[in-house]
């Protein structure tokens, strides 16, 4: 029978498999209010893991720790089912949990990393922020559900119709943010053209009609990422000013 080890306890099959559900719920499922399993909480190391779980709330520091903790504290010979779940708490500390896309911290790093390559290759980059118009008129109508759902099937909308090269994330609770390498400024109009209308023609569901505005930016040799994305949130503000369902470049 193979054995197991957690921090000089020696563990049955059984035991190994009722503890490593119980971390993916807590890592994966983010269900931190279940009680933890009796035989083990008299272990310390054990104890130390649980609570640091249940205890940090930004997800992706916890996730991140989870993930460390895991490692380091189970040495198991057949590690099969923990390379499984570490790879899932990987996907998942890079992903909103909402819209599957990217998340900030992740989206953030991929700008840096398109900065830098543009940057090298004095090749051409742009950004595109955009939102969907008048979504807290959503909310406050049909309540915080239907918007959710609003933004999903916007986030499905741009999966469907940005290249593979291309990188978006959910860069604030009602804006995206994509990132176009290879791509000038008419380039990006061309994607948020196809874009404002994909989205225009959409009946989404529970509230119908809907329309976005978007905010373009090119590459300009910006020495941070913060400049770039500045520009593209100014012409996105232009965009509303001039009346929403609108493309503006700055």
């Amino acid at each position: 029978m193979t054995r197991k080890v957690l921090a000089g306890m020696i563990m049955s099959d059984k035991d190994a498999k009722e503890l490593i559900d119980y971390f993916k719920a807590l890592v994966v499922d983010g269900k931190l209010d279940q009680a933890p399993p009796e035989k083990f909480i008299q272990n310390p190391d054990f104890l130390e893991l649980d609570k640091t779980i249940k205890s940090l709330r930004n997800p992706d520091r916890k996730l991140k720790e989870g993930r460390e903790r895991l490692e380091s504290l189970f040495q198991i010979r057949d590690t099969s089912e923990i390379r499984r779940l570490k790879e899932e708490i990987s996907r998942i500390s890079i992903t909103d949990k909402l819209t599957q896309l990217y998340n900030r911290q992740k989206i953030d790093e991929i700008l840096e990393i398109e900065m830098d390559r543009s940057e090298r290759t004095k090749r051409p980059f742009a950004v595109m922020l955009f939102n969907i118009d008048l979504l807290k008129m959503v909310n406050e109508t049909y309540g915080n559900q239907s918007g959710d759902a609003v933004l999903v099937e916007c986030a499905n909308m741009i999966k469907e119709t940005i290249r593979s090269t291309d990188s978006v994330g959910r860069w604030n609770g009602e804006e995206f943010l994509i990132l176009l390498p290879e791509t000038d400024k008419n380039g990006a109009r061309l994607l948020a053209e196809k874009l404002r209308a994909r989205i225009d023609d959409y009946s989404f569901t529970k509230v119908g009609k809907m329309t976005a505005s978007f905010g373009i930016s090119a590459y300009k040799k910006d020495l941070l990422p913060a400049s770039i994305v500045a520009r593209a949130d100014s012409a996105l503000r232009q965009a509303k000013e001039k009346g929403r369902n609108q493309i503006e470049i700055c």
